[in-house]
């Protein structure tokens, strides 16, 4: 049987925001729990909601980040899931997260 203390999180706040749930409220049960992320955006079109680059859609990043650096070592896993031109979206989002990043941990 496996125990509570086995189980991790992937953490992926897009995927919460994709389902109408708040990302950064969705962090807050979880934090203690989270063992990998994946990051992306997500914008609202007239078909639903896209994925999109990270940094390049809707969802606040900042107070995400910042809460999730006071306890997270983990991997950061840019996870870019349109079929345009995934290399640049890939680079866009790592550019974004980067700056972000820095923004957060001054």
């Amino acid at each position: 049987m496996i125990s509570y203390e086995e189980v991790g999180v992937n953490y992926d706040p897009a995927n919460f925001a994709y389902v109408g749930i708040d990302p950064y409220n969705a962090l807050l049960p979880i934090q203690d729990r989270i063992v990998y992320t994946h990051w992306k955006d997500i914008v609202h079109t007239n078909e639903g909601p896209e994925y999109c680059a990270f940094g390049e859609g809707e969802i606040n990043w900042p107070p995400i980040v910042s809460k999730l650096m006071e306890t997270y070592k983990g991997l950061w896993a840019i996870e870019y899931e349109n079929i345009a031109d995934p290399i640049k979206g890939t680079l866009r989002s790592l550019k974004n997260l980067q700056t972000i990043v820095k923004k957060v941990h001054k």
